[in-house]
């Protein structure tokens, strides 16, 4: 025979999961309403542009491998290189 703690925490742990679904279908419904969907979309646009702008400058002056070398790194050479890509940031 159950518990009466494990019935109350069952029941209670139903009670959120309808909870949380329903809130997530509010808001899913309220993102796809005209105004607020564009809002969301300008919000989200600008905050793209602003990471690409700052990383931009961060890796100002960075410069990067873009084609294979003519010949190998030593493996000491190589994790230099990653380090600097590592911490440049």
């Amino acid at each position: 025979m159950p518990s009466s703690f494990a019935i109350v925490f069952a029941s209670l742990n139903i009670v959120a999961g309808v909870l949380t679904r329903t809130k997530k279908f509010i808001f899913r419904t309220v993102r796809r309403l005209p105004y607020i969907g564009k809002k969301i979309d300008a919000e989200v646009e600008k905050q793209c542009l602003e990471m690409e702008e700052k990383f931009h400058e961060t890796t100002k002056g960075q410069s990067y491998l873009q084609k294979l070398p003519a010949e190998g790194m030593s493996e000491v050479k190589l994790l230099k290189r990653l380090m600097c890509y590592l911490y440049f940031f």
